[in-house]
């Protein structure tokens, strides 16, 4: 895992060459896998507002996905950055 982001009961992997990945873990003794979005380049980080999960993917650049009802769907994906700085901010 290059990054992850916990918010009530579910954890959101962002699994560098691997893509992204969902748990839930509310039960410590029993996590759950749930979905998984495989991307081309590498997933680096990884924030949540919502339903919504933004990603900085090396290859890419930025990729946006819903993550409703426990599964992920491709909202954007779009190269939009150019510095090799994927750091995404917490919006409040």
């Amino acid at each position: 895992s290059h990054d992850m982001f916990v918010r009530d009961g579910f954890v959101y992997m962002a699994a560098y060459d691997n893509g992204m990945y969902l748990y839930d873990v509310h039960d410590s003794e029993n996590i759950i896998k749930g979905a998984e979005y495989e991307t081309a380049g590498s997933t680096n980080k990884i924030n949540v507002m919502g339903n919504i999960a933004y990603t900085g993917n090396y290859g890419i650049g930025l990729i946006i996905l819903n993550i409703e009802d426990f599964k992920i769907r491709l909202i954007l994906s779009r190269k939009v950055l150019t510095s090799t700085n994927w750091d995404l901010q917490e919006f409040t």
